[in-house]
């Protein structure tokens, strides 16, 4: 999947703009079904750097073609949904990752949150 998506991301500003139009939900969907879909084998062996930079390649493709909020949503939701997969999943190195994942989302959550409610605040820092 890493691999078509790095060819989709490539590939996409040469192509027709009706193809992208038709193309792109089918590619949205691609990513989210496969990320909510990994067997338990597929979890064990799986390297979290891959998975970190296969998400950041998908947020960085659906970015350009749909508003921030639904890409942000789509991505915070798969993550969630990854991390409860981390914790039911059998291996208890992944449990641990799965809980490690969910303080880490509550955190950049919160972050971000506090950063909507103090904008600025931050801004006369840079």
């Amino acid at each position: 999947m890493k691999i078509l998506l790095l060819n989709i991301s490539y590939t996409i500003h040469y192509l027709n703009k009706s193809l992208v139009k038709d193309m792109l939900p089918k590619v949205k969907d691609a990513i989210v079904r496969r990320l909510k879909y990994l067997s338990d084998k597929e979890i064990k062996d799986l390297d979290k750097d891959i998975l970190s930079r296969f998400i950041t390649s998908a947020q960085a493709l659906l970015i350009h073609h749909y508003p921030k909020d639904e890409v942000f949503l789509i991505i915070e939701t798969a993550e969630l949904d990854l991390a409860l997969r981390f914790l039911t999943c059998p291996y208890f190195e992944k449990r641990l990752k799965g809980i490690n994942e969910i303080k880490d989302l509550t955190e950049k959550i919160d972050l971000h949150e506090h950063f909507a409610k103090h904008p600025t605040q931050y801004s006369s820092m840079y």
